[in-house]
């Protein structure tokens, strides 16, 4: 039986980076950014919309991205539900 996931604020789902949120992370901090294109992320749904939600995204650091408007997918700028075990 599989459960009906619905994006709500405080869920934790995975974001895959887009060239312009690796940007974005180097010009945070340029000398320790280590975030490419394509990484998937550990992201907080901060709020949802009807387009996609919004959230923070957890960098290998302690700066954090934020994001507005993602939808769910399985590309760069989307987010996706982490895999079970």
């Amino acid at each position: 039986m599989s459960a009906h996931r619905e994006a709500t604020p405080g869920r934790v789902v995975l974001y895959t980076l887009t060239a312009q949120d690796a940007a974005a992370i180097g010009e945070l901090d340029p000398h320790t950014n280590q975030h490419r294109v394509g990484d998937v992320l550990p992201m907080l749904i901060v709020r949802v919309w009807s387009v996609g939600v919004n959230g923070q995204v957890f960098l290998d650091g302690p700066r954090t991205l934020w994001v507005t408007s993602r939808p769910e997918g399985d590309g760069p700028g989307t987010w996706a539900w982490p895999g079970r075990v």
